[in-house]
């Protein structure tokens, strides 16, 4: 094509003021159109052997239909999430990209899991784990730009992907998974499990990727000793040796597995759903990982001219922490790792201890007992909770930032403060 061909211009839809047949999505058992069956069979067929012709009425409807699409999109339509379409369609499928109106802008927005039911515009906390950030722009600061700004996850490998279709959840070829110590794990081809153990399940791989293998969560433990030790059916993540290890008919060792790749609930004897895929983050019982590959932004201070010092951290390695009792912690990661519990952060300086970032001069602090302030290299990830003897029960990653290569601004409009903000003590900013 030499040329880019422009469509002519729709001042409204094919028949818009026409007769038309609204085309259902069912058969309709006669020779009117569907969206199951099209045109039937019977309107090719000629009268002599029985056939009936299609009605004009159906051609107007169909076409009618199809043009409502590109007079959308020609207005400038962007589609963001339907509940209406979640339900027609079993919800969007992993990879589904949507435009979400936040309050500082619109933020393009992935699936990061099959079957996504998870409606964001009504219940906003999806966004960061079923819906992940892959774009945003910041309408409210229209004379300032930036390569870099503090606080932020820039990247989350997306390497294991999922697919469910009647109960049945396939990994497929391509993705990698890990072992318990931190070793690449590729899948060849694709491979699928289902499971008749109802609730929350954890999915592992073997050693080799050649077997999908779930299990269900209360069954999974971690730490320097097997707390499940002697039982049927449990997984122990050796955290001193780091090997996941499964143990089969009373509790007797019978194979080794990667760490977990995802959280699926399973219902009426079928895996129903995908809650949570472990791209870059995940758990097992009391222990939190973070995969190779993630890589973030810490605030380290500005430079001479005013603008942003950050500093870019890779994690190169599995890092991993285990937990002990119950608490709600904040997952820092950065030049060292810690986590704190249960800390604020804000922009102000608190007058308890807790995590301060100062915007004013892009530095990140702590204190316990909020009088003596220690500056660290190091952002916020996440947070997580735990209950008895450390199990983790809730872990929720901050999304991804993304930003186009401009200049570094030096004011920030209230809205843009509180993206540089971590977390406060009402949850994420």
């Amino acid at each position: 094509m030499q040329n880019q061909q422009i469509p002519q211009v729709l001042a409204q839809p094919f028949c818009a003021q026409g007769d038309k047949n609204t085309i259902p999505n069912a058969a309709t058992g006669s020779n009117l159109a569907s969206l199951q069956e099209g045109f039937p069979a019977i309107t090719g067929l000629p009268i002599s052997q029985g056939g009936i012709p299609p009605e004009r009425q159906d051609f107007n409807g169909a076409m009618n239909l199809n043009s409502q699409f590109y007079f959308a999109f020609q207005n400038g339509w962007l589609p963001t999430f339907s509940q209406d379409v979640s339900d027609a369609i079993g919800g969007y499928p992993q990879g589904a990209v949507l435009w979400y109106q936040s309050s500082d802008g619109l933020q393009i927005l992935q699936s990061a899991i099959p079957n996504n039911t998870n409606n964001f515009v009504t219940t906003p906390s999806v966004i960061g784990t079923s819906w992940t950030v892959v774009g945003a722009t910041l309408a409210a600061i229209p004379n300032y730009f930036y390569t870099q700004i503090a606080n932020c996850i820039t990247q989350i490998p997306q390497n294991i992907q999922l697919e469910l279709s009647d109960g049945t959840l396939t990994l497929k070829a391509g993705s990698k998974v890990y072992d318990g110590a931190g070793s690449e794990i590729n899948i060849q081809s694709d491979i699928s499990t289902t499971s008749s153990s109802n609730g929350q399940t954890l999915i592992f791989t073997d050693i080799n990727g050649t077997i999908l293998a779930p299990l269900i969560s209360e069954n999974c433990v971690s730490g320097t000793t097997d707390s499940l030790a002697g039982t049927s059916y449990h997984i122990w993540y050796d955290t001193t040796n780091k090997v996941v290890n499964y143990y089969s008919t009373g509790g007797t060792f019978a194979a080794t597995r990667s760490l977990p790749i995802a959280i699926v609930t399973v219902s009426d004897g079928a895996i129903a759903s995908v809650d949570k895929v472990f791209n870059g983050f995940g758990f097992i019982g009391s222990t939190r990982f973070i995969l190779p590959g993630v890589e973030l932004l810490c605030p380290n201070g500005r430079n001479a001219d005013g603008s942003l010092n950050n500093s870019k951290i890779v994690n190169n390695a599995l890092d991993v922490y285990n937990f002990s009792g119950s608490s709600f912690n904040y997952i820092l990661k950065g030049n060292g790792r810690n986590n704190y519990s249960p800390y604020f952060v804000q922009n102000e300086q608190p007058s308890a201890k807790g995590i301060w970032y100062s915007p004013a001069e892009n530095i990140m602090r702590i204190s316990t007992d909020g009088t003596t302030w220690t500056q660290i290299v190091q952002t916020v990830v996440g947070t997580i909770t735990t209950g008895a003897g450390g199990a983790v029960t809730e872990f929720s990653t901050r999304p991804t930032f993304r930003a186009v290569d401009y200049n570094d601004f030096t004011q920030l409009a209230d809205n843009v403060y509180k993206r540089n903000t971590v977390y406060s003590s009402e949850g994420s900013n």
